[in-house]
């Protein structure tokens, strides 16, 4: 990714007390909060190194298709953030929706550019928030809760990947230290609180709220009763845990405060999302990523394989279980040539002069080998 130095107003976090509060967003849901806030938590800078998404969030802000391809614990993300940008093609204009202000699609200065897939989508996503955030600064602070000497996000993974993005982009720059989030560290966690802000500043997709409405019932009937997330090698089982709702019925003293959690009028609608943590796998993923409603996951639920296949492949910015199996092999090459690209760069730009020749000529090597490698693909067809 190209940088480019962008000076902001030193502050521009002077008025982050003022922005809306957790509070705030809990009596929007719940009257008079059964979880307050404490007042005297302040905005802190923390730095996003050690702050770490939790991993039974119900919103997803990375792509199933990145989530398999980067490991948090193999990679950094500084890798996840380049191998998302390669995503967007070589002749995606980062700058142009980075930095020239505004992000509406309208905008004369901003290229014509119509994402191909999830992928895409929400990387420009990312991008528009990174900007807005560039622009006017974070007008509401991340929160976490502290896990030994690290943190959990508690709400907020977008805006901390937007810091990650901003970061990797500023880099070396000086104008600005993006290494550091606006957070407000909470003395524990609160899947309610969190519930409280995935409804109230986004509507989240039907996956989603399946999600939200597990965790929300686990907590009701003890989460020491439901094996932990790291247990489950396909996430969707983690939440199926309560699938069944003769087993884990809803108690009636906690029915209206799952409904105001949920953002919801009736439990019809608890029961209908509560079936999807029962769909296919790979329809689960599918409408997770590309923001199906729960009507429409219903319709294609109904489906055989064969046709919920053919409907899938048939469906823009789809990629099917069946083509990632046919591009595995790549894909792994692909995965590794990413897992150092970023750090190789690095070193290569961070040298002293009197390496930058050896450097050149290892570029050069390679560009050759590849040049090479090409025309003897391009030879066999």
């Amino acid at each position: 990714m190209s940088k480019r130095p962008r000076k902001r107003d030193q502050g521009m976090f002077d008025d982050l007390q003022d922005a809306p509060s957790l509070e705030d967003s809990n009596d929007a849901i719940f009257g008079v909060s059964p979880f307050p806030v404490s007042p005297s938590i302040k905005v802190k800078f923390v730095d996003i190194a050690t702050i770490y998404p939790d991993p039974a969030q119900p919103r997803r802000a990375i792509p199933s298709e990145l989530r398999e391809r980067w490991n948090i614990h193999e990679h950094s993300y500084e890798d996840l953030i380049a191998l998302w940008f390669t995503y967007m093609g070589p002749n995606f204009d980062l700058d142009a929706y980075l930095l020239d202000g505004d992000t509406e699609r309208s905008h004369p200065q901003l290229p014509d550019f119509e994402p191909a897939d999830a992928v895409q989508d929400s990387f420009i996503r990312l991008l528009e928030l990174a900007s807005s955030i560039l622009r006017e600064g974070l007008t509401n602070p991340i929160s976490i809760s502290r896990i030994g000497r690290e943190y959990m996000i508690e709400t907020g993974e977008r805006r901390w990947l937007a810091y990650h993005l901003l970061n990797v982009y500023f880099e070396d720059t000086g104008e600005q230290d993006w290494s550091k989030v606006p957070a407000r560290v909470m003395p524990e966690r609160s899947v309610w609180r969190q519930a409280t802000e995935n409804n109230v500043r986004q509507n989240l997709n039907a996956v989603s709220r399946a999600r939200q409405l597990a965790i929300l019932l686990m907590n009701i009937h003890g989460e020491g009763n439901f094996l932990p997330i790291s247990d489950f090698e396909n996430e969707q089982e983690f939440y199926a845990q309560v699938s069944d709702g003769q087993q884990w019925r809803t108690p009636r003293d906690k029915t209206e405060q799952l409904l105001k959690a949920m953002g919801l009028n009736n439990q019809t609608q608890l029961r209908q999302y509560r079936t999807i943590l029962r769909i296919d796998p790979m329809l689960w993923r599918i409408a997770d990523d590309n923001d199906w409603t729960e009507n429409a996951i219903r319709e294609r639920s109904r489906m055989s394989s064969d046709d919920l296949e053919k409907d899938l492949q048939n469906s823009k910015s789809v990629t099917t279980v069946t083509e990632s199996k046919k591009r595995a092999p790549i894909d792994q090459a692909i995965k590794k040539m990413h897992t150092y690209r970023g750090s190789i760069s690095k070193q290569a730009e961070r040298s002293k002069k009197s390496e930058r020749l050896e450097w050149q000529e290892f570029a050069e090597e390679q560009a050759l080998w590849w040049e090479t490698l090409a025309k003897n693909l391009a030879d066999d067809n």
